[in-house]
């Protein structure tokens, strides 16, 4: 039993599986030196010494623009995916959907002149954009200016003011001085009719972390507590793995806890120790290790990475970029493995929830 510090409710349960980010409160009590007593600010210094995060020098900037069906941001994004398809018909502002998926990735890469990488992808059948820029950063001191690290759906990042979307979107400012993370880049009108359809509140502005010790365990002391996703193990999103790998914890946790309680073959504590093994962990971190990597290439502006990078996006086939991505799944396919093949079947897995399903029928009955 358990009484939540921000309210009176109390909440029972045999274990704690906290999910809640890369800020995580509860890893904060686990390793960083969270004391209730204290204030927000204090705690995040304490945390700061005790539980490092880790810069990876890279700012991001992301929205989700409404691209109605119709409208100028909408046929220019059917440009660029006519474009990648080298179909040279010209795009009817009243058909545009009809002969063109626009279910489509657009993804731009750093240049010399250049130094924003930019992701375009469209959601809610194609009436909304979401996007994302990023661009290297040598510090992480804009990263608390908007946000007092409260608002988690922002990554720990915060809004950008009106001030600050002119200052930073500006198109027209070039040169070793300027500070606008698009500045040396033309012809892409598709990205400044997104800037100028995105009301600046909107754009979230956050520097991309993951932590620096990457070699803590994920569960407590007492086998009762245990971190998923992010809480576990951040990492920057250019693997595509985060949310891999918090489905896939979520997954292997739930069903060794339900076969600790349905089965009485082991304990609550057996069950969680059964989950947070060294090959996870070890694979984890290499996943994690791999995104940084990733993440300094796709903002590196040096120019043999640029000349790099440019030439394995022109020149390799779709397969060869999907597999690249389904090469960095494999701790999650090991994962699940270890689940089946010691714990668990998946022929275990239907048996027990068909005894529940059965058990819920009877009691409705």
């Amino acid at each position: 039993m358990v009484t939540l510090t921000n309210s009176d409710l109390q909440v029972s349960g045999c274990v704690l599986l906290p999910c809640d980010g890369i800020h995580s409160r509860c890893r904060a009590v686990l390793y960083g030196g969270y004391d209730s007593n204290q204030d927000w600010e204090t705690n995040v210094q304490t945390g700061k010494s005790k539980d490092p995060l880790h810069f990876c020098n890279a700012m991001i900037y992301w929205a989700k623009t409404p691209s109605p069906k119709g409208s100028d941001l909408e046929i220019e994004y059917a440009k660029i995916v006519q474009d990648d398809d080298k179909d040279d018909k010209v795009v009817n502002k009243d058909k545009v959907n009809e002969d063109i998926n626009l279910s489509y990735i657009t993804m731009g890469m750093p240049t010399r002149k250049a130094p924003a990488s930019i992701f375009v992808v469209p959601t809610e059948n194609n009436t909304q954009l979401v996007w994302a820029i990023t661009i290297r950063s040598e510090n992480n001191q804009r990263n608390s200016k908007n946000n007092d690290g409260k608002d988690l759906t922002r990554r720990g990042g915060g809004p950008l003011t009106d001030a600050e979307k002119k200052h930073l979107f500006d198109f027209t400012s070039h040169g070793k001085d300027s500070e606008s993370i698009v500045q040396g880049i033309q012809n892409f009108p598709l990205l400044q009719k997104l800037i100028e359809a995105t009301p600046a509140k909107e754009i979230t502005e956050a520097g991309l972390f993951d932590r620096e010790n990457l070699d803590l365990p994920y569960s407590s002391e007492s086998k009762l507590v245990a971190l998923l996703g992010d809480s576990a193990h951040p990492q920057t999103p250019f693997e595509g793995q985060g949310v891999n790998m918090a489905i896939t914890d979520a997954y292997v946790y739930a069903t060794n806890i339900a076969v600790a309680l349905q089965s009485k073959t082991k304990s609550l504590k057996e069950a969680i120790s059964d989950c947070d093994t060294d090959q996870r962990r070890k694979t984890v971190k290499s996943v994690i290790q791999s995104a940084r990597m990733v993440c300094d290439y796709s903002v590196s502006q040096n120019i043999f990475v640029v000349i790099i990078v440019w030439l394995f996006s022109k020149f390799a086939s779709s397969n060869t970029i999907m597999n690249q991505f389904s090469k960095s799944d494999k701790s999650n396919k090991d994962y699940l493995r270890h689940l089946d093949e010691n714990h668990c079947s998946a022929k275990q897995q239907v048996a027990m929830r068909q005894e529940e399903e059965e058990k819920t029928k009877k009691k409705r009955a």
